[in-house]
């Protein structure tokens, strides 16, 4: 071999090497379509693990009523076994970490996440695995005057108090990774959930003299039978204190209702995975 073929092979290698690292990254009508990485787009219904990440639309500016969504896709082990990995949001401007989520993808699968942001501002999630970034994506949101804001400080003369109306608070039910098979069930099971918030904040007053817009992710599973298992928080922008208090909450009301025949024709009986934020506004 002449002394140019090794000095040919190894410029071949390195050019490979780019378009495979660039093969993660693709854009489609102005869209970038990832096959590893993180990524949002606008949460809309019917959206689960099973969708390909080419049919998501990423965006990276989110108006009044459209909620972030983030997309984690390419990773998890060929065994079928997931990856797990942590996702967090931080405003740019000050690195204000203003949600924090843990969660696993499969291989072949994508990974969703609503992000609960209602503040204006520039923002950045960062896809963690084993403490590590392994990528990360830029994006703006834009709410108008009215909005709710979850991630401001309150104004120092008069720090929020939190009254003694069940219009202080919101809690929104939705499956962890989508579909509207149990619409209907999760409106009601938020219905029940905030009935019982209500009644359970009677007698925990000192929780809510003064606090802070926030909010508390919790993921749990659910049988048929209504029964809830292996609650777990995964998103706390208030103290541990109330998060353990909308854990209660959400435990001490299981069994609820059970699902009925049409919904397990449909789905069967396998337990869901689901979650629940209670917003406190």
């Amino acid at each position: 071999m002449s002394d140019k073929g090794p000095i040919i092979f190894l410029a071949l290698f390195a050019l490979a090497g780019i378009v495979f690292l660039a093969g993660c990254d693709t854009v489609v009508n102005s869209s970038v379509v990832k096959t590893r990485g993180i990524f949002t787009t606008v949460a809309a219904e019917g959206q689960d693990s099973d969708m390909a990440a080419s049919d998501l639309v990423s965006s990276t500016n989110f108006g009044a009523g459209q909620v972030p969504e983030a997309v984690v896709v390419g990773y998890g082990f060929p065994d079928g076994s997931p990856q797990p990995f942590e996702l967090q949001v931080v405003e740019t401007a000050g690195e204000t970490s203003v949600f924090t989520s843990n969660g696993n993808v499969y291989a072949g699968k994508v990974a969703l996440i609503d992000l609960p942001i209602r503040d204006t501002g520039k923002y950045q999630a960062r896809l963690l695995i084993n403490d590590y970034v392994q990528d990360a994506w830029d994006f703006t949101v834009t709410r108008d005057a009215t909005s709710t804001n979850l991630t401001a400080a309150p104004a120092p003369a008069s720090p929020p108090v939190m009254a003694d109306t069940k219009t202080d608070f919101e809690v929104v039910v939705s499956p962890w990774g989508g579909g509207d098979i149990f619409s209907d069930y999760d409106a009601a099971l938020s219905q029940a959930l905030t009935a019982a918030l209500t009644e359970a904040r009677k007698g925990s007053r000192d929780l809510f003299a003064e606090v802070t817009p926030g909010h508390v992710i919790i993921r749990f599973d659910m049988d048929e039978k209504g029964q809830v298992s292996s609650p777990e928080i995964i998103g706390n922008t208030l103290d541990d204190a109330l998060g353990q208090f909308f854990l209660r909450v959400l435990q001490n009301g299981s069994p609820y209702k059970p699902w009925s025949d049409a919904t397990k024709t449909v789905y069967g009986d396998h337990p869901r995975t689901m979650k629940v934020t209670f917003y406190i506004d």
